[in-house]
């Protein structure tokens, strides 16, 4: 401080600035946030392709490491099925051999540090799934922070049926037969 003679006093000013922790913040726009896969054909013996992504985010605070996870439990994860030309039900087709339970496990978060995630339908028997169905499966990514703050967003994943040609068991009819053509004085 000075006066009108010019003699000062000065005093140290302490100004403290804290921080607060900001959530991560995913970018949508920037991420995969949906996949599909088809059911291969009965010839086809190669499996199902998995399918993968990317949850986009990002951390303003400095050494914040957030990482992403998601759960397949049955009540994280919303399941449908779509007959061809149907209404959406939760139950699934007769004869489909992958359960619910292998359909949910089937999504992974492959890396938590930079949110890539993955759809490995590979293991799962489709051939019950007509042409045209669907089975959509929502999952919630969510993206933590070190001190435990979040940001989510659903994947989507959409199974989709093709047709599969129908198969004859030749072991289990008779593909052959004998006739006999009757006499001339058999009219019968």
């Amino acid at each position: 401080v000075t006066d009108d003679d010019g003699a000062t006093d000065d005093v140290p000013v302490t100004v403290t600035i804290t921080g607060t922790n900001d959530a991560p913040v995913i970018d949508e726009g920037a991420g995969t946030l949906s996949g599909a896969v088809s059911e291969n054909t009965e010839a086809d013996t190669t499996l199902q392709d998995a399918v993968t992504g990317q949850v986009v985010f990002s951390d303003v605070d400095s050494g914040d490491t957030p990482e992403a996870s998601a759960s397949t439990a049955e009540a994280d994860v919303t399941l449908a099925y779509t007959p061809d030309g149907g209404s959406e039900t939760p139950t699934l087709p007769a004869g489909l051999v992958a359960t619910a339970a292998e359909l949910r496990a089937a999504f992974s978060i492959t890396d938590p540090a930079t949110g890539a995630w993955q759809y490995d339908a590979s293991g799962l028997n489709l051939e019950a799934l007509g042409s045209g169905d669907t089975i959509e499966l929502t999952y919630t990514v969510v993206v933590t922070d070190d001190d435990g703050a979040t940001d989510d967003v659903p994947v989507t994943v959409t199974i989709t049926g093709t047709n599969d040609a129908p198969v004859i068991d030749e072991g289990a009819g008779t593909l052959s037969g004998a006739v006999s053509e009757n006499t001339e004085a058999d009219t019968t």
